[in-house]
């Protein structure tokens, strides 16, 4: 869908804003063990995968493989080119590769409910809220400990 040079970006001029943030440059299956290695890095609750094809959204689901204690028992994943694909292709292939060789324990699956929860406060949520998935630690010390109270509305 895309040509090259569509999207040029100014690095320097871009790491002016990054106060907090630290820019990664590099092929996904080079760039995720080396961040997973830093450990210099907060537990993961979310990550945000726009890599357009499916061998590189293969290698960003690897950032999954590495210890229990990197990661929220749930976290938020946001898949950005699922738009004219299918569970056959691109990257909701790779996530249905990554559930089939991890089906006992660790799973990826889309939040049935985000968007139209969201859309009450925001249209645009009814289409963005479809690319947000759940990686889901089965076997995670916290997996069944409650996120919300009985009495308390999740608030997103």
């Amino acid at each position: 869908m895309w040509s090259a040079g569509e999207y040029s970006m100014d690095r320097v001029k871009l790491e002016k804003y990054l106060n907090t943030t630290r820019l990664i440059i590099g092929d996904t299956k080079d760039t995720v063990p080396e961040f997973i290695k830093e450990k210099a890095h907060a537990t993961i609750g979310a990550v945000f995968i726009d890599v357009d094809y499916y061998t590189s959204t293969k290698s960003c689901l690897n950032i999954f493989n590495y210890s229990d204690n990197n990661y929220l028992p749930r976290v938020f994943v946001y898949l950005d080119d699922t738009l004219l694909t299918s569970e056959s292709t691109g990257e909701l292939l790779a996530v249905n590769e990554y559930n089939k060789n991890n089906k006992n324990n660790k799973n990826i699956s889309v939040d049935t409910l985000l968007a139209e929860k969201m859309s009450l406060k925001w249209r645009n949520w009814i289409y963005l809220g479809k690319k947000f998935y759940h990686w889901h630690n089965f076997n995670h010390k916290e997996y069944s400990t409650p996120i919300i109270g009985n009495d308390k509305e999740l608030k997103l």
